[in-house]
C-alpha cells in the first residue's frame, strides 16, 4: 500500500481491469458476501431497492460501467466496444435521449468519462499514451489538459481536479491552467473548491483534504500507521475515504464537527466508500477482500445503515461509484452472462 499505483482507487483503475474482475467473479457464489439483509434507510423501515440494466451502449459491445451522474440524471461512464483490438469509448446518457457517444471519443484509441456537473461538462481521461484529462464542455467542446493524465471530478465552478503525468495531485481551470497542489492525487471537488485525495503524511499515504481556504489537512485516521485516501467530498465539507490496502479497506467518514466515524461493514468483509452527495448518503462497496474478491455494490444512508444494493444476477459483482442528491447510485454489474459487466442505475424508496 506504499506505492501510490497500488492505492489508486477504483475510478483510476483501468475499466479493463475493473471489469475482468467483476465478470471474472460473477458466478463465484461460493466467495460472494452472504448473511448479509437489507437495512432500512431509517430505523424499521425496508428499503425497495430497483437496479436497471442499462442496456447495450454504443457504440457496441455489452460491457460497460457508469461512473458519475448529476442531478439531473444525467449518466456518464465508459462502454467497451467489443473485439480485437476493441477499446473503451467514454459516453452519456440521459433518460429521454439514452446513450451516445461523447465528442471526439471515436477518434481516441480508448477514452472514459469520470464525472459529470450540474451544467453538463464532462471529464475524463483518452489514451494513446500515459493518458490526457480531458473536458467535453455543455457546448460541445472537447478541451484536453495534457498536464494531466487523468480527470477526476469538475464542480459547477468548472474548476477539475485529477493527477498528473509527473504523480502529483492538480487542480485545473481554462482560466487559470493546472496548479500543483502536491500530494500524489486528487479525486473530488466541491462546491468551495475544496479537495480530496491522498498526499504524503509522516507514516506514509494519508487521505488528504485541500481546503480552498487553507493549507494541505492530513485526515486523522486511525491506526494512523495505515495508508489511507479520502475519496470523495460534499458541499457540507464531510468527506468520505478507506484505511487500509485498496482490496482490504476499511470505509469511514469524516468532517471538521464530528470527527472521524469507521462506515458499518459486517464481520469479515471490508468496505470501499466512492462518493457523498450533500444529504449525507454515501455509495460504495463491500469485497471479501483481495483483488480477486467479489465486490458489492452497498449505500450507507446519512444516519448510518447500511443498504445493499442487488446486482442483475444472484451473486454477480457489483461497484457503486457516484450518488446524486436524489439518491440515484451508478456503478457496475455483472450479469448473468459471466462474461458481461453492465453500466447499472439504482433507485432507492422506502
Amino acid at each position: 500500500m506504499m506505492m501510490r499505483s497500488e492505492l489508486h482507487p477504483a475510478r483510476a483503475i483501468s475499466a479493463a481491469v475493473l471489469f475482468l474482475a467483476l465478470t471474472a467473479c460473477a458466478r463465484d457464489d461460493a466467495t460472494a458476501p452472504k448473511g448479509l439483509s437489507t437495512v432500512g434507510l431509517s430505523d424499521n423501515v425496508p428499503v425497495i431497492v430497483t437496479v436497471t440494466d442499462l442496456g447495450p451502449l454504443p457504440p457496441a459491445g455489452r460491457t460497460a460501467r457508469a461512473n458519475g451522474i448529476n442531478n439531473q440524471g444525467t449518466i456518464v461512464g465508459s462502454a467497451f466496444t467489443g473485439g480485437v483490438p476493441g477499446k473503451f469509448v467514454a459516453f452519456s446518457r440521459t433518460e429521454q435521449g439514452g446513450a451516445a457517444p461523447l465528442t471526439g471519443t471515436l477518434g481516441f484509441e480508448s477514452s472514459e468519462a469520470n464525472a459529470i456537473n450540474e451544467r453538463g461538462d464532462v471529464v475524463g481521461t483518452r489514451t494513446p499514451g500515459p493518458g490526457v484529462g480531458l473536458v467535453w464542455t455543455r457546448d460541445g467542446r472537447v478541451v484536453e489538459i495534457p498536464e494531466m493524465t487523468i480527470a477526476h471530478s469538475i464542480n459547477n465552478r468548472g474548476t477539475v481536479v485529477g493527477a498528473s503525468i509527473s504523480g502529483t495531485a492538480v487542480l485545473w481551470t481554462e482560466r487559470d491552467g493546472v496548479r500543483n497542489l502536491g500530494g500524489f492525487f486528487a479525486l473530488d471537488i466541491n462546491e468551495s473548491d475544496d479537495v480530496v485525495g491522498q498526499a504524503a503524511g509522516p507514516s506514509g499515504a494519508r487521505a488528504a483534504l485541500w481546503p480552498r481556504a487553507g493549507a494541505l489537512v492530513l485526515l486523522p485516521t486511525e491506526p494512523a500507521v495505515q495508508s489511507s485516501a479520502a475519496t470523495g467530498i460534499n458541499n457540507r465539507g464531510e468527506v468520505v475515504g478507506f484505511i487500509g490496502p485498496f482490496f482490504n479497506s476499511m470505509g469511514f467518514v469524516w468532517s471538521e464537527q464530528k470527527g472521524l466515524r469507521m462506515l458499518a461493514t459486517p464481520p469479515g468483509l471490508f468496505s470501499h466508500p466512492e462518493a457523498i452527495n450533500n444529504r449525507g448518503e454515501i455509495a460504495g462497496w463491500l469485497t471479501n477482500g483481495g483483488s480477486s474478491g467479489v465486490g458489492r455494490a452497498v449505500m450507507w444512508s446519512a444516519s448510518g445503515r447500511l443498504v445493499m444494493l442487488d446486482p442483475l444476477a444472484p451473486g454477480a459483482a457489483s461497484q457503486a461509484f457516484d450518488i446524486n442528491d436524489r439518491g440515484e447510485i451508478v456503478g457496475s454489474s455483472a450479469s448473468a452472462d459471466p462474461n458481461d459487466a453492465h453500466a447499472v442505475l439504482w433507485t432507492l424508496r422506502e
